[in-house]
């Protein structure tokens, strides 16, 4: 347990200094404590499987999900910041693929232990509703472009996510369900935020990047304790 405890602030710190060396435009270091902190919520859930005794589908999906996370991470930075033009798009579908895989198996992994109900499921439409308003009204500060349509396939799944975890509480008020709910409500930050640093005319804002990695790790390695509580 006492792993555990250490691994999460390390893994939120290092992913805070990824930020700063993003700020620095050293893109090296950028991707090595990228890299490094997502290791370490990985890390989290491998020992709280171990602690656990055993490997359930849960966990399995959980720790499937941070490995594709980190996977798809590393390549959208890679496509950002070292690759060559002409390899750039390639980078970016395979990031891109990896994140919607990961961002599937939380879902299916949330679905596994308990069901989703069913007056909940017309709210996986509000986060790409609130996209089009942003986009209807921002239209001026807002640019998307050819992303436009990727954008909104992307929040239905990113909405899926913030909702088995909405479900996990009402079914489970207790620690897991509460954990749970948190690690959903700062996923979707996350990549709201990410959302305004790339397509707004806040493009490049030092407060949004940091937003992005504090919640986005945290988020994780709250996914990752999860494991010992079912």
């Amino acid at each position: 347990m006492i792993a555990i405890y250490l691994l999460i602030p390390i893994s939120v710190i290092l992913g805070v200094l990824s930020g700063t060396f993003n700020l620095k435009i050293k893109p090296v270091y950028r991707i090595l404590f990228k890299g490094l902190a997502s290791l370490s919520f990985i890390a989290i859930a491998l020992i709280a499987t171990s602690l656990k005794g055993t490997f359930n589908l849960y966990s399995v999906l959980v720790i499937g999900a941070l490995i594709l996370g980190t996977v798809g991470d590393l390549y959208l930075c890679m496509n950002k910041d070292l690759a060559q033009p002409n390899h750039a798009p390639y980078l970016f579908l395979i990031g891109g693929a990896c994140f919607f895989g990961g961002h599937i198996l939380f879902a299916i992994s949330y679905a596994v232990q308990a069901p989703l109900k069913l007056y909940l499921l017309p709210c996986i439409l509000i986060l790409p509703a609130l996209l089009g308003v942003a986009l209807l009204v921002g239209r001026k500060k807002i640019n998307l472009g050819k992303f436009t349509p990727f954008a909104f396939i992307y929040g239905v799944i990113l909405n899926l996510m913030l909702v088995v975890t909405v479900n996990a509480f009402v079914a489970n008020q207790n620690l897991f369900g509460i954990l749970s709910l948190v690690a959903g409500i700062l996923f979707v930050t996350s990549d709201g935020s990410l959302f305004f640093k790339e397509f707004s005319h806040l493009k490049g804002n030092p407060v949004l990047i940091y937003t992005v990695l504090l919640t986005y790790y945290v988020a994780q390695c709250l996914f990752a304790y999860t494991i010992l509580l079912i």
